[in-house]
Formats: C-alpha cells, structure tokens, sequence
C-alpha cells in the first residue's frame, strides 16, 4: 500500500528496479510512506532469491507494528 500526503493508503503497484522496490498508484502524486503485508488479510508477494517473505514494514516514522496496541 502507498500514502499520499493526505494520509489515505491506496493499494499499490511494485516493480522491482535493480536494488529497490518501486510502489506507485495513479492516486497518489505525492508519495509520503509505503506499508507491506500490514493487515491480517494480506497475502504476501515479496520473497528473496533464497525463497524467504518479506517481513510486515511500513516507512511512516514512528510506526512499527502491524497491529494496533488496541487489538494485542
């Protein structure tokens, strides 16, 4: 998923481009933070060459679990 600076996340799109993850949606002009397999419904889609997932990350500052206190 990828935020705009208006703080709704939309579903992405990834490409990869050499090193990197490239996310992008037509809605979003300016990216502000992008979010991997952060709810429970996500289907994972990102491996490494050794065939292992991804772990749950989001680049917003400041956030670092995919599960709110609330819900724990």
């Amino acid at each position: 998923q990828i935020r705009g600076e208006d703080g709704v996340y939309h579903p992405g799109t990834a490409a990869i481009a050499g090193q990197q993850v490239v996310v992008s949606n037509p809605n979003v002009k300016q990216p502000a933070a992008v979010r991997y397999n952060w709810d429970e419904m996500a289907r994972r889609s990102l491996f490494n060459r050794e065939g292992l997932p991804a772990s749950p990350f989001c680049t917003e500052p400041g956030i670092t679990d995919p599960v709110p206190a609330a819900t724990k």
